[in-house]
């Protein structure tokens, strides 16, 4: 994905999800969905997105269903110091069928 160096925050936030949560075999990360939980003083619960500026709107809602949709869940696993989980697709989710 080529540099938006217009927003260095977002940045920052590629280059860690690139360098934290690599699959195994390699690649170039091209596109990300964050979302975040946030707890108000009044203590309503809010849901905030963000998500890679080569990365359209349209193209974030269907990863988020992509991710809901799949039959079994299993819990990021957690690499590296920063926290960072790591969401691989299974063998089974790359196949033809």
């Amino acid at each position: 994905m080529p540099r938006d160096d217009s927003d260095p925050h977002r940045e920052a936030l590629h280059d860690s999800i690139a360098e934290h949560t690599a699959p195994p075999q390699g690649g170039v990360l091209v596109g990300w969905l964050v979302a975040a939980e946030w707890l108000t003083r009044d203590g309503e619960r809010l849901l905030t997105t963000g998500h890679a500026a080569s990365t359209s709107p349209w193209a974030a809602k269907g990863m988020a269903w992509e991710l809901i949709q799949r039959p079994t869940f299993e819990p990021p696993k957690f690499i590296g110091k920063s926290g960072f989980g790591e969401l691989g697709a299974d063998e089974d989710d790359c196949r033809d069928d």
